[in-house]
């Protein structure tokens, strides 16, 4: 083959197929460009929402994907590839990876579910399955704890959404339960009026909803009295240290017995003599 003849062929490949792959690369990058554009806009507006940061992340994440694959599938029809037969095939390829991944789906459906419900949040303090922490992120597949002595624990969100589910941290006011033992021989309205006073002049205590202080049981060896002061939920802790170590000096200050378990031992005559 010589030039004359090389030269027109490529000539009609540069006008046909090369510029529909050049126009191919325009719309890919547009598209991929276009994606990243939107992610950034949305996470922005969103943030500025009531919406939690994790389901933010998702939706941009989401919307990025589907900007991306359209792009790159209007890029593909451009070069006269049929796309028919690539939806096509990646709907097939779609299903079989959803039947052999059941339970990732059953994690993203209920990543889904917690950020959609949002009956926890990042930063609210839970307890779930008997222990506590603090949310620290919510993925679309799990969702990571943080416990009060810093160990994380990463939990799929398939199983927690089918856990019982206790959150400190939704009212901003919680009551604090305490209780304390007295002797039998102790005055209970004393030590009713000591406890009482030790709310009342507590600071973190609130006003409204008043505090109770009431006997709740009559144990084996001690009469239950219960404290029960309302709080902020961030003084929570803070005031149930705080109220345990004040009334304990102050009703050993008035004298009331806080009994413990005793041992009696009984020593007989017949222990005597074979001593």
């Amino acid at each position: 083959m010589n030039n004359q003849e090389l030269w027109p062929m490529i000539q009609t490949w540069l006008t046909t197929t090369g510029i529909n792959i050049l126009i191919a690369l325009v719309i890919l990058g547009a598209g991929i460009l276009l994606a990243y554009a939107a992610s950034r806009l949305v996470t922005r507006v969103l943030s500025k929402s009531h919406l939690d940061a994790s389901f933010v992340a998702f939706i941009a994440t989401a919307l990025r994907i589907g900007i991306s694959v359209l792009a790159a599938i209007t890029a593909l029809s451009q070069l006269g590839i049929p796309t028919t037969s690539i939806v096509t095939a990646f709907a097939s390829c779609a299903v079989a990876i959803g039947l052999a991944m059941q339970s990732s789906l059953a994690n993203i459906a209920g990543g889904m579910f917690l950020l959609i419900t949002r009956p926890i949040l990042t930063g609210d303090f839970v307890e779930v399955d008997g222990r506590t922490g603090t949310v620290k992120k919510i993925d679309i597949v799990s969702t990571v704890f943080l416990t009060p002595d810093n160990s994380q624990i990463i939990i799929p969100n398939g199983q927690l959404i089918n856990k019982t589910i206790v959150n400190y941290s939704r009212e901003d006011i919680r009551r604090l339960d305490l209780t304390f033992s007295v002797a039998y021989t102790a005055d209970i309205a004393e030590a009713k009026r000591v406890i009482a006073s030790e709310l009342a002049k507590n600071p973190m205590v609130l006003d409204t909803p008043a505090a109770s202080v009431t006997v709740d049981a009559h144990g084996d060896s001690a009469i239950i009295i219960g404290a029960r002061p309302w709080c902020k939920g961030l003084d929570y802790l803070a005031l149930k240290f705080d109220l345990n170590e004040k009334i304990k000096l102050s009703l050993d200050a008035a004298g009331i017995e806080i009994p413990y378990n005793k041992l009696d031992v009984y020593v007989t005559r017949e222990d005597r003599k074979k001593d």
